[in-house]
């Protein structure tokens, strides 16, 4: 050990009795004065660590290593390794900590080729002069020697238990300030030879970082019944203080933690700490006693249902009261409180009764003793509930004019005598705003039937010739004279490059080959150009992604023929601090939309993809708008990452395509949008495929074209390679979803809609209903074909402040279940519609109707076998009642807005739809109708004639139709609002 590090180890020994820790239980409340108070006493070490360790438990472990379970590898060389390091840095960084990737390659082949990150979290220290720094680290890379690096290797104890170890940490220990600095690692590469920690040790030891202590966490969660109390801690000689210490801090609290230490000196490079030994820093590995017989080492068994999560959470508790005590409590505070989460912001709007809110904490752990609010230069009363380190301050001020400005005051002092007086203002918003304008809802296909393989991937070997032996990605596909594509095509030697082929059905391709290589040495194209976008106007436009091996651009290249390019150079560089695309930006899709060129391309941040938008005026000078459609919400399919998108403009519509990660799959999925800029998600459109489909793995990167009015979507399926596979829509597609739209409210302070949605009309009816938030349209998956299940909506629009107001249009959806056979349909909603539109929802043969106006010839037929001339029945009118035959069992489903009808009633039987938007008894029908109406007939599928008499207490339901008796005339106004 440096004489450097074994001063800074003495130090932090010698002063582990002072500090003053933050207060994390519940004190007094503040009084509401603004007397001034007296200092307190010093505060106890122990009893704060004490406090500390309590917050680590079972699922706080578990929650962690959970998600880095469900990714299923974390192997150095796939996608998972990085998408987990993501998981890790967002878990530092909610903890509230100063999060950084370090990036690397390792010198050592064959993993060159590989880009690493190691995830590091700070919690500098307060003491003046300081500068001893402490590290808790585990790695977060799994490996297993059964399976395969794809799919197979879990590593739920090796080493999810201590990657969550550390993070568990994290959460604990931000919530203090300490005299040391304490640095929470995620290192990758260890099953690779610890190649993350090697180069992170030789970085800082040239940097003269003084790394006091180093706690190494490697598989701390198997122990089996009957469970063992033993926690083994690895050292070498010149570490055994540190191993001691550990010892010692572990007695100290075992009646809390109930696990004994085993010291083991064992020099066996086995895993991080060792990387620290070279150096003379102080390092130990905490291990489960019992890891020699855990069978399912680096295994696909090696699953959190093998854990004993209980040691798991007493091995972390052991690590955090040993870095706690090392790093000291810190006991000064000469800060005042702070005042935080402001409600209404800061030069802010509030509402006419504004709720004035804010947090008042003392993160340094001294108690906010007394505070005083004034609102508008008045003293008020306001209610107080905990929150950690402090309080929630809450107080409705009054009613105020439309306009005003308020003003609100703060004064807090903490018993060290710091003070707070801050104090800001915001202005009443009383009016409410204009309702959103053009509501609507209909059915939508987004599910593409799969139409399989269209290109292969190269014969192995073939390096010098296709280069697409190793993989194809992200076609761009275009309809001009003959189906053309640009995709990326992957080499053995990990380069990809953008290759051709072309087709005269677009089902069976003929590739070309090559016709964009690599750039030269110092080119930002100079390790990949792939990801590209292709447009014609006047040439052959290119939009491509090139990498120099570490950062991702978007380059422009032309061609008078679509194979021969000439390079432009970089037309979009990544972003500054901040921004979505600070890493990375590539994978562009390009329209020229009128005289505007926009653009839709993949930024990456270091934790995230998310799709970017940016726009034009001649395609290589281009203004960015910020993120267009980021992640969606935790635990949905792109809820790790959203990328590569495809963008068309169907003609009423732009319609995205693009990769969704959900944490362990990618698959297509689809969103719609009227402006281009502001999207809603419609959900899946291609799905990943079974065993032994090309797209079992994956289902990602796609390329879409319109073809006669439907989509063609070209795809990346993983099944050992990628492949290029295609599906479409057309006519026949099951419209799965509801989509709920609407355009913006002229009013322009509406950031938010909300639409109201029931599935039970008395209770939607009476203003209940689920409320959801969307911008400019909602898609419900699986409400549409297929479902017979009713819904009603309303959306309204939502200012800054909150005020809503409810567009007065009443949206609904039917459905009626029916066998293969005959069926009684009809529309609630539509004033009319053709035939084909009308039945879209069904696969039908043969459909009649009655027209009970034309008694002379009342029947309409449409018998799809028939020539077009001889069927009669080509449109449905409204409230019209159809008899249709389904090919297979069905479920008619339509949409749209309720309205009130006048149904003209002829005597005799009249066939109708159900003109209400919502079930009632036939008797009420019958009522609402008039003394004429003496019989109802619904359907039946037993009844010999399908149909059967309703009796009183029946319902009738909309999309269905019914059969009534009149014994005269009449007309029936049926109100749905």
């Amino acid at each position: 050990m440096t004489r450097k590090a074994f001063l800074a180890l003495a130090l932090a020994l010698a002063i582990l009795g002072s500090g003053m820790a933050l207060k994390a239980e519940n004190g007094a409340a503040p009084k509401q004065t603004s007397a001034q108070p007296q200092p307190i006493v010093d505060t106890d070490q122990e009893a704060e660590i004490r406090s500390i360790i309590t917050r680590i438990n079972e699922s706080v472990v578990a929650q962690h290593i959970q998600a880095l379970q469900d990714y299923k590898t974390r192997y150095l060389e796939t996608p998972y390794s990085w998408d987990s390091a993501s998981y890790i840095h967002g878990a530092m960084s909610r903890a509230g900590l100063a999060v950084d990737y370090k990036e690397f390659r390792s010198s050592v082949p064959p993993y060159t080729r590989f880009r690493m990150r190691n995830v590091v979290g700070s919690l500098p220290g307060t003491a003046t002069g300081s500068t001893a720094v402490f590290i808790i680290c585990a790695h977060y890379d799994s490996i297993t020697n059964t399976g395969t690096q794809f799919t197979d290797a879990p590593g739920a104890d090796d080493n999810g238990s201590g990657t969550a170890a550390v993070l568990a940490a994290a959460e604990a220990l931000s919530q203090y300030r300490f005299n040391h600095t304490i640095r929470f690692i995620a290192f990758a590469g260890e099953e690779r030879g610890m190649i993350g920690s090697k180069n992170y040790a030789m970085l800082e030891s040239a940097a003269g970082t003084n790394i006091s202590g180093v706690i190494n966490l490697d598989m701390v969660g198997y122990n089996p019944a009957p469970a063992s109390n033993l926690l083994r801690v690895r050292t070498n000689i010149p570490s055994e203080n540190l191993a001691n210490f550990t010892n010692d801090t572990a007695a100290k609290y075992q009646d809390l933690i109930g696990l004994q230490m085993n010291k083991v000196v064992d020099t066996t490079a086995n895993s991080d700490h060792t990387s620290f030994w070279p150096y003379g820093y102080q390092a130990v590995h905490l291990i489960e006693d019992r890891y020699t017989s855990n069978t399912n080492y680096h295994k696909p068994t090696d699953t959190i249902s093998n854990l004993n999560l209980t040691y798991a959470a007493n091995s972390t508790q052991v690590a955090v009261a040993t870095i706690a005590e090392l790093a000291g409590l810190n006991r000064t505070d000469t800060e005042p409180p702070l005042c935080s989460n402001r409600a209404p912001a800061p030069d802010g709007w509030g509402s006419e009764s504004p709720a004035v809110s804010f947090d008042l904490r003392d993160i340094s752990g001294v108690n906010v003793t007394d505070m005083a609010l004034w609102v508008n230069g008045s003293p008020v009363v306001p209610s107080l509930s905990y929150v950690p380190l402090g309080w929630r301050v809450a107080n409705t001020a009054g009613v105020f004019p439309d306009g005003a400005v308020i003003s609100v005051r703060v004064i807090a002092n903490d018993s060290r005598g710091n003070m707070l007086d801050t104090s800001w203002n915001f202005t009443v918003d009383a009016v409410p705003p204009l309702p959103p304008a053009d509501v609507s809802i209909s059915l939508r296909a987004t599910t593409a039937d799969k139409r399989g393989l269209v290109l292969d991937v190269g014969a192995n070997g073939t390096y010098n010739g296709t280069y697409d032996s190793h993989g194809m990605l992200k076609p761009s596909v275009m309809l001009r004279g003959e189906h053309k594509m640009w995709y990326t095509g992957g080499d053995s030697n990990d380069h990809e490059r953008i290759l051709y082929a072309n087709s005269s059905d677009g089902s069976v391709w003929t590739k070309y080959g090559l016709v964009l290589d690599l750039g030269q040495v110092g080119d930002d194209d100079a390790e990949h150009a792939s990801y590209c976008s292709v447009l014609w106007s006047g040439e052959y436009k290119m939009w491509y992604s090139g990498s120099d091996g570490g950062t991702w651009r978007i380059m422009y290249a032309n061609s008078s023929d679509g194979l021969s390019w000439a390079k432009q150079g970089t037309v979009m560089d990544i972003g500054t601090n901040g921004s979505s695309d600070l890493y990375w930006a590539y994978a562009p899709t390009v329209m020229l939309d009128g005289s505007l060129y926009r653009m839709w391309y993949t930024g990456w941040d270091g934790v995230a993809y998310r799709i970017c938008y940016a726009e034009s005026d001649n395609g290589t000078y281009w203004n960015k708008k910020g993120v267009a459609l980021s992640i969606g919400a935790p635990g949905s399919l792109d809820g790790q990452g959203a990328s590569e998108p495809s963008v068309v403009n169907d003609g009423a519509q732009y319609l995205m395509w693009y990769s969704g990660f959900d944490g362990l799959r990618y698959r297509v999925l689809e969103a719609s949008s009227k402006d281009g800029v502001n999207w809603t998600r419609q959900g899946i459109c291609v799905n990943i495929g079974s065993a032994g489909d090309y797209d079992v793995t994956y289902a990602m990167a796609p390329g879409a074209l319109m073809v006669d009015g439907y989509p063609w979507i070209y795809y990346s399926g993983l099944f050992g390679n990628f492949r290029i596979l295609r599906a479409t829509r057309n006519a026949t597609t099951q419209r799965s979803n509801v989509l709920v739209g609407w355009n913006a409210s002229l009013s322009a302070d509406v950031p938010e809609y909300r639409i109201r949605l029931s599935s039970n009309w008395s209770a939607f009816s009476a203003g209940g209903g689920e409320s959801v938030s969307a911008t400019l349209g909602l898609a419900l998956a699986d409400a549409g074909d297929g479902n017979a299940t009713p819904l009603y909506a309303k959306v309204s629009s939502i200012d800054k402040v909150g005020h809503a107001t409810e567009h007065w249009s009443i949206l609904g959806k039917a459905g009626f279940s029916f066998q293969a056979g005959w069926g009684l349909v009809g529309d609630p909603f539509s004033a009319g519609a053709p035939l084909n539109e009308f039945l879209s929802s069904v696969a039908w043969d043969y459909a009649m109707s009655y027209a009970a106006g034309e008694p002379a010839n009342p029947w309409r037929t449409n018998y799809t076998d028939r020539l077009d001339a001889l069927n009669d029945l080509s449109t449905v009118g409204e409230c019209q009642g159809v008899w249709v035959r389904a090919t297979a069992n069905e479920t008619y489903a339509t949409a749209g807005k309720l309205a009130n009808h006048s149904v003209t009633l002829y005597a005799g039987w009249n066939h109708v739809a159900m003109p209400y938007a919502h079930g009632m008894a036939a008797s009420e029908v019958m009522g609402l109708i008039g003394a004429s109406c003496s019989f109802i007939e619904g359907f039946d599928q037993a009844g010999t004639y399908r149909t059967k008499a309703l009796a009183p207490a029946d319902l009738m339901l909309p999309g269905q139709s019914y059969w009534l008796y009149m014994s005269s005339g009449t007309t029936w106004s049926a109100y749905n609002y």
